[in-house]
């Protein structure tokens, strides 16, 4: 009986060595993941993100448009709805890592904070919403996309039958959809750290959009 038992565990250890082996990039990025927002490592992490998880790098087909500096102080107080903020105190409470201050083509403020630098490759978020938009604007103005108002559906045919048929492009591109979309990073099972999953994993995220 014993015997049997150590040729289980053998064959158990095996299996999970081969799986380990075989798997190893997409459970790196998955540990990663699940401690992507944790307090001791999310500044590291949003930071340093190529570090994390695969990343594939666009380069540029035309010109890059540079910025001047001008430098200029920030202000010591500014005001926030009725109540008047002290700025350094701010930028401690919101744990900002990075503030860039640009006007017209001037970037007149540029500071990196909590260990970061200008060099990091952080995380955009939201902000690659408006670069996402610019894009759809430009596609339209190529004659790519015949205008915003189209359904996602025509592009993306995946969707048809889910919460998705008959939303149009401007819809989705001004959240405006009315998918229901947990956005709770502290819920384990909230549709963000779903998707953070199915990303470390190499998964379609066809799985969650589909609903």
């Amino acid at each position: 009986m014993k015997s049997k038992l150590v040729r289980i565990f053998s064959a158990i250890s095996l299996a999970l060595l081969v799986l380990i082996g075989v798997y190893n990039q997409q459970l790196i990025q998955l540990f990663h993941t699940i401690r992507l927002f944790n307090s001791d490592v999310i500044v590291h992490n949003f930071s340093h993100i190529p570090d994390l998880v695969q990343t594939k790098v666009i380069k540029p087909t035309g010109p890059v448009n540079t910025f001047d500096h001008s430098p200029k102080a920030l202000p010591a107080t500014f005001d926030y709805y009725v109540d008047r903020k002290n700025t350094q105190d701010w930028l401690t409470a919101t744990n900002t890592t990075a503030l860039l201050v640009v006007k017209g083509n001037d970037i007149t403020f540029e500071q990196y904070y909590q260990g970061t630098g200008e060099f990091d490759h952080r995380i955009s978020w939201s902000m690659a919403k408006s670069f996402l938009s610019a894009l759809f604007g430009i596609a339209v103005e190529d004659g790519l996309i015949p205008d915003l108002n189209v359904p996602v559906t025509d592009y993306v045919p995946q969707l048809i039958g889910s919460g998705y048929e008959g939303v149009s492009i401007k819809n989705v591109l001004q959240m405006s959809s009315g998918i229901y979309f947990n956005e709770d990073y502290g819920d384990f099972f909230s549709d963000i750290n779903r998707l953070g999953r199915i990303m470390a994993l190499g998964g379609a995220l066809m799985i969650l959009l589909r609903r």
